[in-house]
C-alpha cells in the first residue's frame, strides 16, 4: 500500500498546508482548512493558468489597495448573477509565490471595509470550518451557489479540518 501513488489532489494539499498553516499562524486566523480547500477549488487544483502560471491559488481579484502586489493579469472568468452564470473579465492579482498569495488572502480578511465595517468580520469570528465556509460565501468572496458546499465537500474529503487545530 505505501507504494501507491499518490493523486494529484493529495500532492497540491502537501504543497499549500505548509504555506497555509505559516500563513495563519503569522496572523491568528485559525481554520486554515478554509485556505487549502479555497485554493483546491479556486485553483482548479493547480490546474488554472492563473494558479500555476500568477501563484494566484484564491482567484484573488485585484484591487488598488492590494498590499503584496501591484501586478494584475487580466482573465475571464464565470459569476453568478440573476440566477445564471455570466462572462466577465476581471483583473487578478499575480503573485511571487503562493506565501505571498495566501498572506495577500489573509490580508484581505482583516482589512477590506464594506459600508464602514469590516467585510470579512464574520469568517474571523468563526471557530470551524463549517461557519467559515458559510460566512466566506455570504460575505461576497465568490458568487458560485455551490461555493459553501464545494468547500465542505474537499474539507471533508480530505480531512482538512484536522489541521485547524495546529494554529495556535
Amino acid at each position: 500500500m505505501d507504494n501507491i501513488a499518490k493523486s494529484t489532489e493529495e500532492k497540491f494539499i502537501e504543497l499549500v498546508i505548509p504555506e497555509a498553516l505559516k500563513a495563519c499562524r503569522e496572523s491568528n486566523f485559525k481554520i486554515p482548512s478554509l485556505i487549502i480547500a479555497q485554493s483546491a477549488l479556486e485553483s482548479g487544483w493547480l490546474k488554472s493558468s492563473l494558479a500555476y502560471k500568477y501563484n494566484n491559488l484564491l482567484g484573488r481579484k485585484w484591487a488598488t489597495n492590494n498590499v503584496i502586489t501591484k501586478n494584475y493579469v487580466v482573465f475571464e472568468t464565470k459569476e453568478w448573477k440573476d440566477g445564471k452564470y455570466i462572462t466577465v473579465y476581471s483583473k487578478f492579482a499575480v503573485y511571487k509565490d503562493i506565501s505571498d498569495c495566501f498572506r495577500d488572502y489573509i490580508w484581505l480578511l482583516n482589512n477590506v471595509k464594506k459600508n464602514g465595517k469590516l467585510r470579512y468580520q464574520a469568517v474571523l469570528n468563526c471557530k470551524d470550518y463549517v461557519c467559515a465556509t458559510d460566512m466566506i460565501k455570504q460575505c461576497g468572496y465568490a458568487t458560485s451557489p455551490t461555493y459553501t458546499n464545494s468547500l465542505r465537500n474537499i474539507i471533508t474529503k480530505y480531512n482538512l479540518d484536522r489541521f485547524d487545530g495546529e494554529v495556535k
